[in-house]
């Protein structure tokens, strides 16, 4: 299984049974044959115990484009709170930064 590395439980979401998260996107864009697969989360800060999950589905966007429906739910901040918190944690960013939204569902209890 994949593991999946979330630097924290941003927003708490890994108390929900199906919950979305924002990153950088790959720069090769994951392909829909990745859908329904299964995945292992773990929380680098260790807020969270780790979660195996299915990947529901994922939408890439410019970081400059984000919307409060995705990031209040995956960091618990409005979108333009959002795009400074990134473009501060990543110097090299822009507005044009490749994003993705990835949607799971939980598939099994807590791993750790």
């Amino acid at each position: 299984m994949t593991i999946l590395k979330m630097d924290t439980n941003f927003n708490n979401k890994l108390f929900c049974d199906t919950f979305l998260h924002i990153s950088l996107a790959p720069p090769i864009p994951v392909p829909e044959s990745k859908l329904g697969q299964q995945y292992q989360i773990d929380v680098l800060d260790q807020s969270h115990p780790g979660e195996n999950v299915e990947l529901l589905f994922f939408y890439r966007f410019p970081l400059g484009a984000a919307v409060d429906i995705y990031t209040m739910p995956s960091h618990g901040m409005d979108a333009c709170d959002f795009i400074q918190w990134f473009l501060s944690k990543n110097p090299t960013a822009n507005h044009g930064t490749e994003m993705a939204v990835y949607f799971y569902k939980k598939i099994a209890n807590q791993i750790n």
